[in-house]
């Protein structure tokens, strides 16, 4: 190799400053990287970062990475590479529950999904975690190479959308607002179930209107008949603000930090409803966000072959019942709200699983559910019991009219996102079979993928398994929209979940043309009746014995 004279004229002194310059510079190109996810970042984060010492490349099995799920050992894969985010928790701008949330697991499109913004930096920054790779199959199924990028196109189109309209994607008082009408027209509805009127009686007698006074000042006011009306609208009122402010905390998307989130999520769903945000992440943001559809990985269908009072899948055993299950199912999703608290205790606390999903405790178990659940039950029975006008026969008569209307709402808004003939329920294959099926039909789709023996995969790529697992439905319907919590934008959801639900109606024309283009199922039925009767025919089709849909 020949080595070229340097010019004397070079003195030592440029040579430094020219050398400072090019480090200050790449220094500062690295530090670009750091603002949009946190402007406290440390300048030592990038350190690592532009270290010039290669680091040691080991491979890891996916049950390795799954011991490295806490605070103080926390691991994620991505494409097959394994990365120790432990030193980057504090400074997480997604905040570290989620994180933590995250950890011990293969999250590649749950990363994508929430950084659709940044996905280019957010990856470069990532690097700098780097410490192996994946080695043998993952725990749940992989989904097919976005060979096309469309999740990168029809992101570009979204951001186009929010610097057009200089919105904000992740807006807080939409919701805000929205939460305390909830929760104050539920508490109102719960006080007059509990014949309760005493208390507006000054209020009343203030305002001059003597004869409502002496109304709410008797000792029963209400007759039993407006008191199950008023326990019926508590119990929609109960769950509204989950359909709101607790769904859009759950996936960050109200608010600008983790303080919005928490309090929103747990105020909601934990303190006034009596849940646990612990279950809830790991069966909704884990599992079924990840896994729309995907038998034995989506927590929110059948995940056994056999046991389960629903025939959803094809691939479930059949037995007699089922061809009732259209009529025994809808009645029974009135236990919807009881069953979620139970399996709060049940499930994530003693087994540690959320369906198929594990259970990482990111937070006090004590707090999280017992505390919680204990101030639930005391301020929602013991209080009333003690201290409101009210026997015990009828405060629990009025409790189950209450919960089971609660389970009925959020049963019914829930099923028809997803449960329907049209709905893909994805075949999972073995990579192998996937390596023959690209060869017979000489597909280049695959072809360069190369599985680890045993890999399960999911032939159809994350973004077109999201749009076409999910159903929508009455656009355009404001009302329709505000009483099922936007879900009748399932697709839009299931594309950018930190994106607030208000935004969604106008998304949804974009992303209903980028499918149109790309020749991809736009699942959408005109009103809620009409997605809810087709839910009701897949429990009829799938209630026939060896009955299974067929997709293409």
């Amino acid at each position: 190799m020949r080595v070229s004279k340097v010019s004397s004229s070079l003195s030592f002194r440029s040579v430094f400053k020219k050398t400072s310059k090019v480090l200050a510079a790449d220094v500062f190109s690295h530090t670009l990287f750091l603002f949009p996810f946190s402007s406290a970042a440390s300048s030592s984060s990038t350190k690592s970062h532009i270290s010039s010492f290669p680091k040691e490349i080991k491979s890891y099995t996916w049950q390795e990475v799954a011991k490295h799920n806490t605070a103080d050992s926390c691991w994620v894969s991505l494409k097959g590479k394994v990365y120790d985010v432990t030193e980057f928790l504090p400074r997480h701008p997604g905040g570290k529950e989620i994180l933590l949330l995250s950890a011990g697991r293969e999250c590649t499109d749950l990363f994508n999904s929430y950084h659709w913004r940044t996905l280019e930096k957010s990856t470069s920054y990532l690097s700098q975690f780097e410490i192996g790779t994946l080695s043998g199959p993952t725990e749940h199924p992989l989904f097919a190479p976005d060979t096309q990028d469309l999740y990168g196109k029809l992101s570009k189109r979204i951001k186009q959308y929010f610097y057009e309209t200089k919105k904000e994607p992740k807006q807080l008082w939409p919701g805000v607002w929205r939460v305390v009408l909830q929760i104050a027209i539920g508490l109102l509805s719960f006080v007059l179930s509990m014949n309760y009127l005493s208390w507006a009686s000054p209020l009343f007698s203030r305002l001059g209107f003597s004869q409502a006074a002496a109304f709410c000042s008797s000792p029963s006011p209400l007759p039993f008949w407006a008191q199950c009306i008023a326990a019926v609208v508590y119990g929609i009122f109960q769950v509204m603000p989950l359909l709101h402010a607790m769904h859009d905390a759950s996936h960050t998307a109200i608010g600008p930090n983790e303080f919005y989130w928490k309090f929103l999520g747990r105020l909601t769903h934990d303190w006034y409803v009596g849940g646990s945000m612990i279950s809830w992440h790991h069966q909704h943001i884990i599992g079924h966000h990840q896994y729309t559809n995907v038998f034995l990985a989506d927590p929110d269908i059948p995940y056994r072959v056999d046991g389960d009072l629903r025939r959803i899948v094809g691939d479930q055993s059949w037995v007699g019942v089922y061809k009732w299950q259209w009529l025994y199912l809808p009645v029974l999703y009135a236990f919807l709200a009881l069953k979620v608290r139970v399996s709060d205790i049940t499930d994530t606390w003693l087994a540690r699983t959320s369906g198929p999903m594990r259970v990482n405790f990111y937070d006090s178990v004590l707090i999280r559910i017992f505390a919680v659940k204990g101030s639930w039950i005391f301020w929602r029975t013991v209080l009333p019991l003690m201290y409101l006008p009210i026997t015990w026969q009828k405060y629990w008569a009025l409790w189950l009219i209450t919960e089971f209307t609660s389970g009925l709402w959020l049963a019914w808004n829930f099923e028809v996102s997803h449960l329907a003939p049209e709905a893909l329920f994805p075949d999972v294959m073995t990579g192998e079979e996937v390596a023959a099926e690209s060869a017979t039909k000489k597909s280049s789709l695959q072809a360069s993928v190369k599985y680890a023996p045993g890999q399960k995969v999911v032939p159809k790529s994350w973004v077109v398994t999201q749009i076409e697992s999910s159903v929508d439905y009455c656009h355009d319907a404001p009302l329709t929209t505000w009483w099922c919590g936007a879900l009748n934008y399932q697709i839009e959801h299931h594309l950018f979940p930190g994106i607030s639900q208000y935004h969604y109606p106008a998304l949804a024309p974009i992303v209903k043309e980028f499918c149109k283009e790309n020749n991809i199922r736009y699942n959408y039925e005109p009103t809620f009746v009409a997605a809810w009767l087709k839910h009701v025919k897949l429990l009829v089709d799938m209630g026939e014995k060896g009955f299974a849909y067929k997709w293409e």
